[in-house]
């Protein structure tokens, strides 16, 4: 006579629970490592763009004896600024999008054919404001700024005129890790004629 059969072992709904538990303690700790890593992978990212377009922005002056021109924060548009260094001689083969900039919305409404994603590039100072096509002795300091991680730009686009810097008032939008992987501040390239005055810039 054959023995009973043992019945199958099932879990019970304590032990289910402990299991839903125990993985939802796992993943509030993996989630924010995760994004947090995603994070600074988008501001490496960043980083290494702006040096790239730092080498073609300097190359492209060597050879026109300026740095591509911008009258103004929206004049022409910020990818339209950056293409004056993929054509007609490519310093760069083609313009990076900035991972953190997700168009802003003037450009978006002005500009819709084009990516409203680029870094915002701007050469000379405040006086570029005043929408006239400016002087080659007036293009020598450039500008690349990233919204950064909280994606917000704050930055005011002729912050780096001398009175800028002398008064320090930069300080505040630099972006900083330390105060959080996601914290307000911007991301910073810079050269010209008054670079090296600001060394919190250059990082």
């Amino acid at each position: 006579m054959f023995g009973k059969t043992a019945k199958p072992y099932a879990f019970t709904l304590i032990e289910l629970l402990i299991v839903v538990a125990i993985i939802a303690i796992l993943a509030a700790i993996a989630v924010p490592n995760f994004l947090e890593a995603q994070v600074r992978s988008k501001v490496s990212r960043a980083r290494a763009d702006m040096r790239s377009l730092r080498t073609a922005i300097e190359t492209y002056s060597v050879d026109e004896g300026r740095y591509p021109y911008g009258k103004s924060l929206a004049v022409p548009s910020p990818y339209q600024k950056l293409r004056q260094l993929t054509t007609p001689i490519a310093y760069i083969s083609s313009i990076p999008g900035d991972p953190f900039n997700r168009g802003l919305e003037l450009f978006t409404l002005f500009y819709p054919n084009e990516p409203t994603n680029t870094y915002l590039y701007n050469s000379g100072a405040a006086e570029f404001g005043n929408g006239v096509e400016q002087t080659a002795e007036r293009y020598q300091g450039w500008s690349l700024t990233s919204p950064g991680p909280d994606g917000e730009l704050q930055f005011a686009y002729y912050a780096f005129s001398p009175s800028f810097i002398e008064t320090k008032r930069y300080v505040v939008w630099i972006y900083d890790p330390t105060n959080g992987t996601v914290s307000a501040g911007e991301l910073f390239e810079r050269g010209g004629y008054n670079s090296g005055n600001t060394p919190e810039l250059d990082g």
